[in-house]
């Protein structure tokens, strides 16, 4: 029988608890896939902004392990600096801010009300997985679209026409 793993804040023990045994080894291998899928495109997308590209990877690595730690998510927020002028750019940072909050503080409440007491629900600490990956998805996708933004405003700038105050006037 496979084994449906313990709770974490990872995305595959919720999803494995809930389907037929007979699929199990399908979705283990697609979601182990899963993070090589983004490899390529990836790779041949950012080949101009290599830190960008490692970057990415890494939190998209660390975004969909079976089993994440906290060193996962530290590893790549640690490398968020040298992206620095990338990160100014970002558009919901203070949300996504408010998101990995919420998780810090809800995930030992929740984890303590449904293992420890036996009062809580197992849908409660899924529904912060869920945050908690959202989050990193929406971090790694608001860095890229930032650098892509960038570089499309580099490449084709803004035409506006020059406004001469006396020719206006005539």
């Amino acid at each position: 029988t496979q084994s449906t793993g313990t709770p974490n804040l990872g995305m595959f023990w919720y999803l494995f608890t809930e389907m037929f045994e007979e699929f199990a080894t399908f979705y283990l291998l697609v979601l182990q896939l899963f993070v090589f899928v983004f490899a390529a495109p990836l790779t041949v997308r950012l080949h101009r902004h290599p830190m960008l590209l490692v970057w990415t990877l890494i939190a998209n690595q660390a975004a969909w392990r079976a089993y994440p730690a906290l060193g996962d998510l530290a590893c790549a927020l640690a490398l968020v600096p040298l992206l620095l002028g990338v990160v100014r750019e970002l558009r919901f940072s203070f949300i996504l801010g408010i998101a990995w909050l919420a998780v810090g503080l809800l995930a030992p409440i929740f984890w303590q009300m449904w293992i420890v007491t036996g009062s809580g629900n197992a849908n409660f600490f899924y529904a912060l997985t869920l945050v908690h990956t959202m989050a990193q998805i929406h971090l790694i996708v608001d860095t890229v679209a930032a650098v892509l933004k960038r570089d499309y405003l580099v490449k084709r700038p803004l035409d506006v026409p020059a406004v001469d105050a006396k020719a206006k006037e005539e």
